[in-house]
């Protein structure tokens, strides 16, 4: 029974960490749609998209959905307002009111919002067909 603890070795895990390896940022890419008429490009042939990155996004009054993918995983997003309305930019009240800002604290009143996929792809599709269906579809599935 000795001999046998004898022959077993003590192994110690060593975790060791290599600081000279390069590690490799995400690559991210972003995607700025706007309404059919005011596209600088498409996106597949089929939805209308503008040059901007997220940031600019914000304060446009053209941009009204993004799609960021950063590595494996996509964020939506669409503008919504206070109330979590999707903006309708065809609407009849809407015209000038993408860029206003909330008068008691100098927000934006329309902001984008994460979604889920279903309502971004609804809302892409009223983007570039102006059905107003598919708004109607985009915000039952909000709810």
């Amino acid at each position: 029974m000795a001999k046998k603890k004898q022959n077993i070795k003590k192994t110690v895990n060593k975790h060791v960490i290599n600081k000279k390896k390069a590690t490799k940022k995400p690559k991210r890419t972003e995607t700025i749609y706007t309404i059919t008429g005011k596209q600088e490009c498409l996106e597949k042939g089929k939805y209308p998209c503008i040059k901007m990155d997220s940031e600019t996004a914000q304060e446009s009054p053209d941009a009204f959905a993004m799609k960021i993918t950063i590595g494996q995983r996509t964020k939506y997003y669409t503008k919504r307002g206070k109330h979590g309305r999707l903006y309708n930019p065809i609407g009849m009240f809407s015209e000038g009111m993408a860029s206003k800002r909330l008068g008691h604290a100098g927000k934006l009143e329309w902001r984008f919002t994460e979604v889920s996929e279903r309502v971004f792809n609804f809302y892409r599709d009223f983007l570039t067909t102006k059905n107003i269906a598919h708004l109607h579809n985009a915000e039952r599935e909000l709810l």
